[in-house]
């Protein structure tokens, strides 16, 4: 009698030790599993975003410096540093009235615009810092051109992001029609 009890349908009707340690370690194995994806979802996202600002940072930049440069009639190579880093780059675009405006670029927090001496603002955002900023000139008896070359660096987070950014634009200021 006490064999038949013990093995009875009454008797079984929860889930036995083993059952429910097979459910936990499978419930488990699936938590680590998706948050495992959250996390690496999280760091991508954070990269990728890093990468994005340092694009836009760098595009906002140059468009400005080579819409300049190919305004100016001639760089003001007195007051600007080639080759080196940080460099500043003067130059003088004639205005329409006759005469000549300066435009500067130097890096003070970021990469700085003056037009005549007053400051116009930085024309990267405060999450993005200049690692490096090179202009390189070539002249000929022709024609100028002026080459930009900038490290952009990023952090979020942990994250820490970095890229050389390059572009080259010929004077037209000085142009003869």
């Amino acid at each position: 009698m006490a064999s038949q009890l013990l093995f009875s349908k009454e008797r079984r009707k929860g889930f036995t030790l083993i059952e429910i340690l097979t459910y936990v370690a499978i419930i488990g194995l699936f938590f680590v599993v998706v948050v495992n994806t959250f996390i690496t979802l999280a760091r991508s996202y954070t990269a990728i975003h890093a990468v994005g600002d340092l694009h836009v940072a760098a595009a906002t930049a140059l468009d400005r410096m080579v819409f300049e440069i190919r305004r100016a009639s001639r760089v003001d190579t007195a007051n600007s540093v080639f080759n080196s880093s940080p460099g500043t780059l003067a130059l003088l675009v004639p205005l329409d009235g006759g005469g000549e405006s300066q435009k500067l670029f130097s890096v003070n927090g970021g990469i700085e615009f003056f037009q005549d001496g007053n400051s116009n603002g930085l024309l990267t955002p405060g999450n993005v810092t200049i690692s490096n900023l090179i202009f390189r000139r070539v002249a000929t008896s022709d024609a100028e051109l002026v080459r930009v070359e900038m490290e952009l660096e990023t952090a979020y987070g942990t994250t820490t992001k970095s890229a050389w950014f390059y572009d080259s634009a010929v004077l037209r200021g000085d142009y003869q029609e």
